[in-house]
């Protein structure tokens, strides 16, 4: 049997129950082609939304009220703690998708979710150092008077806050691809790029599903020029990606990262007192590398690690960076 009928037995049909059959138009094959590719991309980022918000577990997370507002954390691990801070676009599964080898390590990584990010609340005149006090009274709720402090890229600023304002309970501290202000004269063209998409559940799920799935547009988005050799690695990168959506869920964590990004304020690095960590990786699309050795021979002690290869994700290069930290924590922190 035929599904769909022929134009003149159609116009029959029509005739025959007093309808008046409307003029038949054809479609350009182009028309036609645009239409069925929007209507999948369309259904691919919804069908992305759905997933991601049915596959979140709340339950992995808990909230705390402090001084600064709600702040979000999860724990994983037992052993030395280490405050674990994820970067722009990410929350607190973002910090352990980076960082979750560690726990192996005999350390307990809290990763707390930055102001505007999921569950912590943006909350009025949010500076990167009333950030770092919401980490003194989360540390506080968790009866933590001392802990590492481990920041990812956007994490790096407030980390530095932290570091410089408690000295007393920052025991080491690690910045992975740090990204903190921009240089004097840089200018920064994604910042429309990202609140756009970020606005939008439909529009940010569909674009970080596909950088994941294609390399050119992972390095546009995320600054890894890096395509990923392993499954695992596939995974985990795929993973940090998805850490991104639902998008509207990250809106606000974006836009007070944008803003930090433009801050001129300078930073006094010699202050930190506790030994300090930077890694990047020489092909990061961000310029981070020329960030951590700058940021590593300002502070009192200060050690830098730049991988050729790895982009801002540290693509194939997380079993190294594992290494380097715990290394460097052994010496420096543990006990």
């Amino acid at each position: 049997m035929r599904h769909f009928l022929e134009p003149q037995r159609w116009a029959r049909l029509q005739q025959r129950i007093h309808l008046k059959a409307p003029p038949l138009r054809r479609i350009s094959r182009t028309t036609f082609i645009t239409a069925i590719i929007a209507a999948a991309l369309a259904g691919l980022g919804l069908a992305i939304f759905v997933r991601r918000s049915n596959t979140i577990k709340r339950d992995d997370s808990e909230t705390v009220e402090t001084p600064q507002g709600t702040v979000e954390y999860a724990i994983l691990g037992k052993g030395a703690p280490v405050l674990v801070l994820h970067g722009a676009g990410g929350g607190f599964d973002q910090g352990l998708h980076m960082t979750a080898p560690l726990a192996e390590h005999g350390y307990r990584l809290i990763a707390p979710s930055r102001f505007g990010y999921l569950r912590s609340l943006a909350v009025k005149e949010a500076t990167a150092a009333s950030q770092a006090e919401a980490y003194a009274a989360l540390l506080d709720r968790l009866g933590i008077k001392e802990t590492v402090v481990l920041a990812i890229s956007a994490g790096a600023w407030s980390a530095l806050h932290f570091a410089l304002r408690y000295p007393q309970r920052c025991r080491a501290l690690v910045l992975l691809v740090p990204a903190t202000n921009l240089p004097t004269g840089t200018k920064f063209y994604g910042w429309l790029m990202a609140r756009t998409l970020f606005r939008s559940n439909l529009l940010g799920g569909l674009a970080l599903r596909l950088a994941a799935l294609y390399p050119r547009l992972g390095a546009a988005l995320m600054g890894t020029p890096v395509a990923p050799r392993s499954a695992e690695e596939k995974h985990r990168v795929r993973q940090i990606f998805r850490d991104g959506l639902p998008a509207r869920a990250h809106a606000e964590g974006m836009k007070l990262d944008i803003a930090a990004a433009h801050a001129r304020a300078g930073f006094p690095m010699r202050g930190i007192i506790a030994p300090v960590l930077t890694i990047s990786a020489a092909d990061d699309g961000f310029l981070t590398a020329a960030r951590a050795k700058e940021i590593a021979g300002g502070v009192r002690d200060g050690r830098v690690i730049i991988f050729p290869t790895g982009g801002h994700l540290l693509v194939e290069r997380q079993t190294d960076v594992v290494r380097e930290v715990a290394a460097f924590l052994e010496k420096t922190a543990k006990g």
